[in-house]
């Protein structure tokens, strides 16, 4: 049996989002030229996965609602892996990474929080 293989993707979100309030918070240095995105990893294409989301299977809200479009060319560099942990190990260095350079940043499965942080109600 082949092993399942996991890549991240970056869908660009509509510009709405920004007024969540979990949104503003988890990205205070957040540029204002810059969209905000949604990063997530999958065992499919990228473009299965938005197809998913948009289809509301196994969907986030967040893309489901506000995904516009993948941005490929944010996450060009990301590595494969065959490892879950793997996988969300790089889509938090990929999240923190796209922080860095500005972007609003969503992560899948946690929100809009560093994937390494525990999140607490109090994060909410």
């Amino acid at each position: 049996m082949a092993s399942k293989t996991f890549t991240i993707y970056v869908v660009e979100l509509k510009p709405e989002i920004w007024d969540k309030p979990k949104m503003r918070k988890r990205n205070p240095d957040r540029a204002s030229h810059k969209p905000c995105v949604y990063v997530g990893y999958t065992v499919h294409s990228p473009e299965k996965r938005f197809e998913q989301h948009k289809d509301d299977e196994h969907a986030s809200p967040i893309v489901r609602d506000y995904g516009i479009r993948l941005r490929p060319t944010l996450a060009r560099n990301a590595s494969v892996t065959t490892a879950r942990a793997d996988a969300e190990k790089s889509e938090a260095h990929w999240a923190d990474h796209l922080r860095r350079k500005g972007f609003g940043v969503w992560e899948g499965g946690r929100g809009p929080i560093q994937a390494h942080r525990k999140q607490t109600t109090l994060d909410n």
